[in-house]
């Protein structure tokens, strides 16, 4: 997003906070999960959340981010040779774009990652995110003022 119009934005995701895995059910043994324990929004509103980094050349790497418009994780793939639109899309055999939410309180969110014949990820993922508010406010004052004479008047005593 371009930093002039997140500025504009009244409500913001400023940063995220205790990330942490909550029941694995798998990672692949070709993939290291990287997780922070807390970080700090872009000033073009990316907000990562976790990587997943393939062990061998050649796979995907993905990253999870806060989507600040669906209030949801969502997960990017990158990788050369691999169809990004069909991973959005949740097509061909790939799957985990989008994330499920489990909960709101605590803040859970269910991440199943496939591309075609493998599975990647599936774990959930608990945040804590901190959201900014931003104020505007204006003044203006106005003053105005009159006044008013009257010709003063002399008179003659003799």
């Amino acid at each position: 997003m371009d930093p002039i119009k997140r500025g504009r934005k009244t409500v913001k995701v400023l940063r995220a906070s205790n990330i942490a895995e909550q029941g694995r059910l798998y990672l692949g043994s070709d993939y290291s999960l990287t997780i922070p324990p807390s970080t700090t929004t872009t000033p073009t509103g990316h907000l990562v959340l976790f990587r997943l980094v393939p062990r061998i050349p050649g796979l995907p790497t993905f990253t999870g981010r806060w989507d600040d418009t669906q209030n949801a994780i969502d997960v990017d793939m990158d990788g050369l040779g691999f169809d990004k639109r069909a991973f959005n899309a949740g097509r061909k055999g790939f799957k985990g774009h989008r994330t499920t939410l489990v909960s709101e309180s605590p803040r859970v969110f269910k991440v199943g990652i496939h591309i075609p014949n493998r599975a990647i990820f599936e774990s959930n993922i608990t945040l804590n995110k901190h959201i900014g508010v931003s104020i505007f406010a204006s003044m203006s004052f106005s003053d105005s003022a009159e006044i008013a004479s009257s010709p003063s008047r002399t008179t003659d005593r003799k």
